[in-house]
């Protein structure tokens, strides 16, 4: 199942895709600004009511992701952790300037093996299997 959820009118739509008890939230402008972050948040909700084993941020297409963003990817990564479900971020590869702001900051650290580099190996976690190597 595929849930395209509309930020705002000034913000770009958020695409969120349930497989197999996982849901992988996409951002198809290639951007995670302040709107398409306030938004991101706001799924919570919707989240909570779906029988999944884990969530797979797919930041990977992303060029640019904004402080509030990055605060947004944090906050699920923290919700996940609270409820015993699996959660991984996808990022562009080591040296994308998305990957390195997320080296910068700490959260590469801070989320450990749940940063991934490759869709497999970011399901593979998100189910809470041991991924191949990144």
């Amino acid at each position: 199942m595929v849930k395209i959820a509309m930020s705002s009118s000034e913000g770009s739509p958020i695409v969120i895709e349930y497989r197999d008890q996982i849901a992988i939230i996409r951002f198809p402008s290639n951007v995670l600004q302040k709107k398409e972050a306030e938004y991101f948040t706001c799924q919570f909700y919707d989240l909570s009511e779906q029988d999944i084993v884990g969530l797979l941020v797919d930041l990977s297409g992303c060029e640019y992701v904004s402080s509030e963003g990055l605060g947004a990817t944090a906050r699920y990564w923290k919700w996940c952790k609270d409820r015993k479900l699996g959660f991984a971020v996808l990022l562009p590869g080591k040296g994308s300037e998305v990957h390195n702001l997320f080296d910068l900051i700490g959260l590469t650290q801070m989320m450990g093996d749940a940063v991934q580099t490759t869709l497999e190996g970011a399901i593979q976690f998100a189910r809470g299997e041991k991924p191949s190597k990144t």
